[in-house]
């Protein structure tokens, strides 16, 4: 994983401060001296510098300050508990920070500041003219007479827009969505109704063949022959169609389809009265637009009168 510059710097800062840890922690490692043949205890040359023990461990030495460091990524300052000696004191951090500056160059403050004016610097001159951009003035000046609709900017441009007309069309988009909604249950419903328009077609009602006598030339050849007296009872034209219907709920007990077809009606209702909301809704965006346009176009020629005369 790569480490970006701040961190970079922060963990050269670190390693300048082990250092400094280090060095000013020489004389106080300690070793306890080593015993010879005799049983007495020798001493080196620099046994005044060794103890039984370290008087000062290093988390009595240090203490925690918070030092700031600059961001990168976040253009920020951001704020870091390190150790620091207290007996070097304050001058730690201006040693290091000195280091830093010698062998990495002092680019760590320097930058961060021109970053930092830079940034605000252009933050300053945008605002300023977004500021300037904007005519108060102009916005809540009051329309006293038709040719102000034209001649007043902000107001133009909110007659001359096309909202309305864009809203109207998204509202048919979601009226011919809810539609095709509304055909899919009226299928389903007519399912679970029994009420099939495929069952209705001549093919499947069972009827027997039956002659309409559409051949002429039959009809003819028939009338030249006598005709019985008597029809027979069954005739074929006299007999009721005969059809079964079975959408394949045999298996599902009777109160599941009852409760399904009740559900399926109320959705049908809800999707219907949502239609004819939307249709309103679309109705009332027409409206407002020829308003618009007709409002417009009226100023419009009022102050080319005006300017004519």
């Amino acid at each position: 994983m790569a480490l970006t510059d701040s961190e970079i710097k922060s963990l050269k800062v670190d390693i300048l401060r082990l250092k400094e840890k280090i060095s000013s922690e020489k004389e106080l490692v300690t070793f306890a001296p080593v015993p010879n043949a005799n049983g007495a205890a020798e001493t080196t040359e620099n046994s005044e510098k060794l103890y039984r023990m370290k008087l000062n461990p290093p988390t009595h030495n240090f203490k925690l300050t918070s030092v700031k460091l600059y961001d990168d990524v976040t253009k920020e300052e951001e704020t870091k508990l390190v150790y620091t000696c207290n007996n070097v004191g304050t001058a730690l951090d201006d040693k290091i920070k000195q280091q830093v500056d010698d062998e990495f160059g002092s680019d760590l403050e320097s930058d961060s500041d021109a970053i930092g004016d830079l940034d605000h610097n252009d933050y300053d001159e945008s605002f300023k003219e977004f500021m300037n951009s904007i005519k108060i003035d102009e916005l809540l000046r009051p329309i006293t007479k038709p040719s102000d609709v034209v001649n007043i900017k902000p107001v133009s441009q909110i007659y001359k827009a096309k909202f309305l007309s864009k809203l109207s069309n998204n509202t048919v988009e979601l009226i011919e969505r809810e539609q095709e909604m509304v055909n899919l249950l009226n299928k389903t419903m007519d399912i679970f109704l029994n009420a099939n328009p495929e069952h209705l077609a001549a093919d499947n009602l069972g009827l027997p063949e039956y002659d309409h006598k559409l051949d002429l030339e039959k009809v003819e050849q028939g009338n030249s022959q006598d005709a019985p007296d008597t029809q027979a009872c069954d005739d074929p034209f006299f007999k009721p169609p005969n059809y079964e219907s079975n959408p394949g709920f045999d298996d599902i007990h009777p109160d599941e389809i009852d409760e399904t077809r009740h559900l399926l009606q109320i959705a049908l209702q809800r999707n219907e009265e949502y239609i004819r909301s939307l249709m309103q809704i679309r109705s009332g965006f027409l409206h407002a637009d020829n308003y618009r346009e007709q409002i417009y176009m009226w100023c419009k020629e009022m102050n080319e009168n005006e300017i004519n005369q």
